[in-house]
Order: C-alpha cells, then sequence, then structure tokens
C-alpha cells in the first residue's frame, strides 16, 4: 500500500525583512538617544536630591557643597558645575552628577578616607597627603603624626603618613590601649619617634618588624624595667638601650 506523505513547509522568512527591521531598531535606538541628549540638555527644575557615597558628610551638607536646591531650575551647564565644584574639595575624589524625568538630582560621591590625625594642624590627612580640614575630631583609630610639613593643603612627604600607619597599627598590638604620637626625629635622618603616657621609643625608619619584636620581648621579660623606662631605643639589633 502507497502512503503520500506530505510535507508541510514553514515560510521563510523573507531576506529582505530582516535588513528592514535592524533599520527599524537602528532608528529607534538614534531617537532614544537623540532624546535622552536633548533631555541632558534642557533646564530641569529640581524636585529632590538623592546623595548617595558620602560618609564623613550628610546629605544635606553635600548637597550644599554641590550648590544644589530643591525647586532650582538644572541644565546641563549647572549640573557640571557642581561636578567641578564638589571635586575641587579635598574632601572628594570623584563627583558624578545626574538627573532622572521624574526631576530627581542624583549625586553620586566618594570622600578621601582619612589615614592619620595632624596635631599640628588639627585634622585628619588622607592617603595621599590631602589635609582633610573638615575632619577636626580625631578617631582614636587614627595615628598620630607630627613634625610633617604641608604646602597648598598637602603634606609634602605622604609616605612619612604611610610609614606612621604601618607601624602605629603593629605597635597596637604589644602595647594595646597606647595611643601615643608618631614624629621623626630631628637632625637624625631615618629614625621615628614614638611617645605615649611620658614614654619616648625610638625605631628607625621604616619600623622594622624585628624592632617591634624586640619590644614586645623587652615588656614580657623585664616588666620592672619597662614600667621605669622613660626612654627606649630599639634600633640596636642586639639590645634595647634604656634611659630611666
Amino acid at each position: 500500500m502507497n502512503v503520500a506523505v506530505r510535507a508541510i513547509g514553514v515560510p521563510a522568512v523573507s531576506r529582505g525583512r530582516r535588513p528592514r527591521a535592524a533599520l527599524v531598531l537602528a532608528g529607534l535606538a538614534f531617537v532614544l538617544l537623540a532624546a535622552a541628549a536633548a533631555f541632558s540638555f534642557l533646564p530641569m527644575r529640581v524636585s529632590a536630591i538623592a546623595v548617595t557615597g558620602s560618609r564623613h558628610f550628610t546629605p544635606a551638607e553635600v548637597s550644599r557643597l554641590a550648590g544644589a536646591a530643591p525647586g532650582a531650575l538644572l541644565g546641563w551647564r549647572e549640573s557640571r558645575e557642581m561636578e567641578r565644584r564638589l571635586r575641587a574639595l579635598p574632601a572628594f575624589v570623584s563627583a558624578k552628577v545626574g538627573r532622572s524625568f521624574d526631576g530627581t538630582l542624583a549625586i553620586r560621591v566618594m570622600e578621601r578616607e582619612p589615614e592619620a590625625w595632624l596635631p599640628a594642624f588639627g585634622c585628619a590627612v588622607a592617603g595621599d597627603g590631602r589635609l582633610l580640614i573638615h575632619l577636626t575630631v580625631r578617631d582614636s583609630a587614627w595615628a598620630s603624626v607630627s613634625g610633617v610639613m604641608a604646602a597648598a593643603g598637602k603634606v609634602l612627604t605622604p609616605a612619612d603618613i604611610a610609614e606612621a600607619v604601618s607601624a602605629d597599627q603593629r605597635i597596637r598590638l604589644v602595647a594595646p590601649g597606647s595611643s601615643g604620637t608618631w614624629r621623626k626625629v630631628p637632625g637624625i635622618p631615618g629614625s621615628w619617634e614614638w611617645e605615649a603616657g611620658g614614654r619616648r621609643l625610638a625605631f628607625s625608619s621604616p619600623v622594622s618588624d624585628s624592632e617591634i619584636k624586640r619590644l614586645e620581648r623587652f615588656q614580657r621579660e623585664f616588666p620592672r624595667e619597662w614600667g621605669r623606662s622613660r626612654v627606649l631605643d630599639l634600633r640596636f639589633a642586639d639590645r634595647v638601650v634604656i634611659k630611666q
């Protein structure tokens, strides 16, 4: 018995339709981009302000520093001026200002983080040496560093800040609860002095792990001498020099 088999074909998509569809999508994308570009240049009435990324400033303070206020008429040029104004401040690494269709002004900032405290200037300092003059109250976690020079709002030797921060983190492990001040010894290149509670310790620059271990061993094995000492020099590999 012969069985007739009929193949049902699916109509092929016309080759000519694909380019037309791609053209339509490209045209739609162009229209959307053009609309977005036009919106970015048109003035907008600010209905709300959203601030993200701030840690040491309140959103209201960031808005004030940027010069933003609800109800203001804001265009592309004004947005860029706000970014420039924020970036010019030592407190911020970067700033981005954007606008949305509902009238919300979005301000995104990245702040410089404090690394140490400078008692001579009464403010914190960032890792790149910038003076953070808005931070005028010391956090106990910050290393205190004196004897550094600054000009144009920046410490001249930021590497000294990094050295002091590293040494402070290590000395806190062997002298918990101690909050001292680090300073480069005047007239003696390559030396640090750490002072806390009327006691001064001399270290090399940078402070070596062997010096920290020497201090820890001295505290453990000679507690009486440690309690009475006022000046200790830990820069010698085979001994600790003590002055009462």
